[in-house]
């Protein structure tokens, strides 16, 4: 982040890192780097104030269950996630409205700008930007007061500088700590928030752009004890170790990639010119190149367009050697009884003509359901009333007729039919029921 910063004209003086560096976990007591990972966050949230700091961002990522599919990207700054309107002072020792308005502004610029890695996979696109004093009150003891400022993060208890916390992906979400082992990909993190902090002050970044892409297996599903993916996203193909990707602009070979054996597919190419003419090649051992997989497809390789400022994310998926598409399996054919089977002809005749019934002239049948030697008949009249026979099933006389007397209530102006249809029940019980708006 600090050197993409510089890159684009900030000095580096005015660039403070609270440190660069991580040390080892557990951390090692009494250690002499030991302030390399484990400094205290008061000081660095002094160091701030000291520094007369305009823009305040604190690294992390998140985390949720072990192994679980949850990838999500959380923002938080100091004060309460919906403040009031017109109250200055919203609680004892607090910041003041305006200076949470500021820091939320700060994280909503930021926000599209980091989700915008097209190679992870998020649980939801929901924005989720928090204040501490909301997003922790039902997780911890109420917020203590250090040095006059309320607040759960203490690394966010400042009073010079606007700023945030940033937590870019959830690292128990094993795709993307497999990922996150890619220092090129790691580096692109810190574009984006660079890309941030020049979005809240308006100036101009960069006339080159940025390619960051993944190279999976097309065919084969991964799982692992330290890899379990999104069922529902791209992450459930393998990853690629150690494939070769090679970069053309014009149909000129001008970059090379080979990716890392962490189980990410991660490559990534910098400092480009802005173009809608580059090509990408990719190679593994065991594998297929990409070209001539496209050739053996019939497809035309793609294209790839770069944008100054911007970074372009494509997803390559290799087929491995002597893959089959459609394996021949050699199945037993099965074995029916002769009275499974289809017969070589059927005798058919008419033993049952209908007949016109003298109760059911001008009405409508809605329905008509053969019980036995029974049919049951629910004919309308033209006044819409219901009627219910029961006629014998062979010769169609009526046997009796079935009361729907007070069945209805003429005076709902939402009943269109006191009885649309009838039914039996698996126990022989004919039921019926109304048409009404609802």
């Amino acid at each position: 982040m600090g050197s993409t910063l510089e890159k684009w004209g900030v000095p580096k003086a005015n660039i403070m890192y609270s440190r660069v560096k991580n040390g080892p976990y557990p951390t090692v007591a009494g250690a002499a780097d030991a302030e390399l990972y484990n400094r205290n966050l008061t000081e660095i949230s002094e160091e701030c104030n000291a520094f007369n700091t305009d823009y305040f961002l604190s690294i992390h990522s998140d985390a949720a269950t072990e192994g679980s599919a949850t990838n999500l990207s959380l923002l938080i700054y100091n004060g309460y996630t919906v403040p009031a309107a017109d109250d200055e002072n919203m609680w004892e020792g607090s910041r003041s409205l305006e200076y949470q308005k500021t820091s939320r502004a700060m994280a909503e610029t930021l926000w599209p700008i980091l989700e915008s890695n097209g190679i992870d996979v998020f649980s939801s696109t929901a924005q989720r930007i928090v204040g501490d004093l909301t997003f922790y009150y039902h997780l911890n003891s109420p917020a203590d007061n250090v040095n006059g400022y309320a607040g759960y993060l203490g690394v966010l208890r400042r009073n010079t500088c606007d700023g945030f916390l940033a937590e870019g992906y959830c690292h128990t979400y094993q795709p993307a700590r497999h990922r996150a082992l890619n220092p090129d990909y790691c580096g692109q993190e810190g574009v984006r928030y660079a890309r941030g902090v020049a979005a809240w002050f308006g100036w101009e970044t960069e006339s080159t752009g940025y390619i960051m892409g993944s190279v999976k297996d097309l065919h084969e599903v991964f799982s692992h004890q330290y890899y379990h993916p999104n069922t529902s996203s791209m992450d459930i193909w393998k990853p690629i170790n150690y494939a070769t990707v090679t970069l053309y602009k014009g149909g000129v070979k001008i970059a090379e990639y080979t990716t890392d054996r962490e189980y990410n597919g991660v490559f990534v190419f910098e400092n480009l010119e802005p173009g809608d003419d580059y090509t990408i090649d990719a190679v593994a051992p065991g594998y297929k190149s990409l070209w001539a997989l496209n050739e053996e497809y019939g497809r035309d390789n793609a294209t790839w367009t770069v944008t100054a400022g911007e970074t372009t994310y494509p997803i390559i998926q290799l087929e491995a050697e002597g893959y089959e598409a459609n394996p021949t399996y050699n199945y037993p054919a099965p074995i029916q009884d002769k009275w499974l089977e289809v017969a070589s002809s059927y005798e058919m005749r008419q033993d049952f003509v209908k007949k016109p019934v003298d109760v059911l002239a001008g009405k409508t049948i809605r329905r008509e359901v053969v019980k036995g030697d029974s049919a049951y008949v629910l004919a309308i009249d033209e006044e819409q009333k219901p009627h219910i026979y029961c006629l014998d099933a062979c010769t169609q006389s009526m046997l009796f007729e079935i009361s729907t007397t007070g069945i209805g209530n003429a005076d709902d102006e939402n009943e269109l039919m006191p009885i649309s249809d009838i039914a039996f029940t698996s126990d022989s019980i004919l039921v019926a029921c109304n048409l009404v708006k609802t």
